[in-house]
């Protein structure tokens, strides 16, 4: 997945609000963050977090139909609340500064 600058921040903001032992785990370059964000919308019991998590989960594009109902009634109102800049997954090249983090490309 690329990430664009406000996907690297909700991820970094996610890492801070978590227990250090659930830190370690949580790295941008890991091939499975979206399951490990899922899990921890789906688990944790911080409304902070929480919101944080739809936010990226929105971004990228997970499905509410692949959440639990009730979570994804929370999911809903969230975004719903929230206003977010739809992407293409490929930005144009020509308006859009390319730079890398932790190997992966990050769009401005």
């Amino acid at each position: 997945m690329h990430y664009d600058r406000l996907a690297v921040n909700l991820i970094l903001e996610i890492k801070r609000s978590l227990p250090s032992h659930l830190q370690n785990d949580f790295k941008l370059a890991s091939p499975d963050l979206i399951d490990k964000v899922k899990d921890i919308f789906l688990t944790t019991k911080n409304d902070n977090v929480k919101a944080l998590a739809a936010q990226f989960l929105e971004i990228a594009g997970v499905k509410e139909k692949s959440l639990t109902k009730s979570d994804s009634s929370l999911l809903g109102r969230l975004t719903n609340t929230a206003s977010f800049n739809n992407k293409s997954e490929e930005p144009n090249p020509a308006k859009v500064t390319v730079k890398m983090y932790r190997g992966q490309p990050v769009y401005d």
